[in-house]
């Protein structure tokens, strides 16, 4: 994907040929399988009903219970930490956690779709999408799907040029989340590797900063009604123990094995955005990139720091960066375009499974254990089931799609079982 940055013309011609979608097309899609994922816990809810449950108590875990709390009470100091456009759209809508999980998938659904269409995504890179394990969030009472639907009108205004829309984007998405201090590296990115010096361009990339800034500071002064502190948010921090430290190996997870192995991969994505992203700085600092570059700079940027920032702030704990890369548009468009444009030999992805192997050992101490050993080999297989649908080889690519699609699928309801039993899944 990278190299197809920096050589458009010739590795455009590898991406996949589709008669182009309506946006109604690419709606129907996203809303049919929705349908069908209410069905599956519907119908996983009445096999084991002795397991979990579908209560407003038990869509009302972890996160979402602070932002319960924030639409019925307001803030408190601790919770400043949570951003307010989410809780206020709630306490707005003055439904169920249950009801506002289903509001939270259809707003998700009628995004990637948006997405999809503006993309031209084909059906099979679509559904792919669509099995991505931690879009769960989506349908439960999180800021995730308010979140995506922000970056989806940033990645938008970037696609169509419509600085209007990206700055919307960016003040939404700074309204829903304290992703400020990640999305203004990630303005200046796209600025400085995708426009040439002109001075229209310095005045949108003016422009998206203070849309940034002000979606911050919209932010703390509702925080500041509430506490009557301007910098709540920073203090807020101590009660997750979020400073910044150095990390410790190995990198892990409090809530157990699962959840680490779970949190390894997007770890690595992360760390090679950030890679790929001074890889094309290094070479394009002189050469701006074409502004149809403008969208996968951006991503590359946001989750390259927010995988920095939350190694920085955690000592190696991971918590939650599964989300934070997974439940975003901006790896949605990463992975569709790395299926659409990379073809991998199978000699490279014998070396990428070792270079996971190896990371597994030395990063996440995989050794400590044969169970370990054997655990982060299947992660490793997982991860491989998914480069297969970037192989060179037009019928792996075709064979690889249903599998992925499965054991995605199959992830995303397990860790949505794991939920709703008040279980720990990032």
């Amino acid at each position: 994907m990278l190299t197809a940055l920096s050589t458009p013309a010739p590795l455009l011609q590898l991406k996949e040929t589709h008669v182009p979608f309506t946006f109604g097309q690419c709606l129907a899609g996203v809303v049919a399988w929705c349908g069908l994922l209410v069905g599956a816990v519907l119908a996983l809810n009445a096999v084991f009903p002795a397991s979990w449950h579908l209560t407003q108590s038990a869509f009302s875990n972890w996160d979402a219970e602070h932002y319960l709390y924030i639409r019925l009470h307001g803030y408190d100091e601790m919770r400043t930490a949570f951003f307010p456009l989410f809780p206020y759209l709630w306490r707005w809508l003055n439904v169920s956690p249950v009801a506002m999980g289903l509001l939270n998938l259809a707003l998700f659904a009628v995004s990637f779709a948006a997405l999809a269409w503006q993309f031209q995504w084909p059906w099979r890179t679509q559904l792919v999408l669509l099995s991505v394990p931690s879009l769960m969030f989506m349908a439960l009472p999180f800021s995730e799907a308010v979140f995506f639907a922000s970056g989806t009108a940033l990645l938008l205004g970037l696609r169509r040029q419509l600085p209007w829309l990206y700055c919307l984007g960016l003040l939404l998405s700074c309204t829903c989340r304290a992703a400020a201090f990640v999305i203004l590296p990630a303005v200046a990115a796209t600025f400085l590797l995708a426009h040439p010096p002109r001075l229209r361009h310095v005045g949108t990339a003016l422009t998206a900063t203070a849309a940034t800034l002000l979606g911050l500071g919209i932010s703390m002064l509702v925080h500041k009604s509430y506490t009557g502190q301007w910098l709540s948010v920073f203090k807020a921090q101590r009660f997750w123990d979020n400073h910044l430290q150095w990390p410790t190996l190995p990198l892990r997870n409090w809530a157990g094995s699962f959840p680490t192995r779970f949190e390894a991969p997007p770890f690595l994505i992360g760390l090679g955005c950030a890679v790929g992203l001074v890889w094309l700085a290094w070479r394009h600092w002189r050469q701006p990139l074409p502004t149809v570059a403008q969208p996968i700079i951006f991503a590359l940027a946001y989750l390259g720091g927010v995988t920095f920032i939350t190694v920085a702030t955690r000592g190696g704990v991971l918590v939650s960066l599964s989300r934070y890369i997974y439940a975003t548009p901006y790896f949605l468009l990463l992975l569709a375009e790395f299926k659409g444009r990379v073809r991998l030999s199978s000699r490279q992805l014998v070396i990428l499974f070792l270079l996971m192997e190896a990371a597994w050992l030395a990063l996440f101490g995989a050794y400590m254990h044969i169970r370990s050993v054997l655990g982060y080999t299947a992660v490793s297989a997982v991860v491989m089931l998914w480069l297969l649908n970037a192989h060179q080889q037009p019928l792996v690519r075709r064979w690889a799609s249903l599998p992925t699609m499965l054991v995605g699928t199959g992830l995303l309801l397990y860790l949505l079982m794991r939920f709703l039993a008040h279980e720990w899944v990032a």
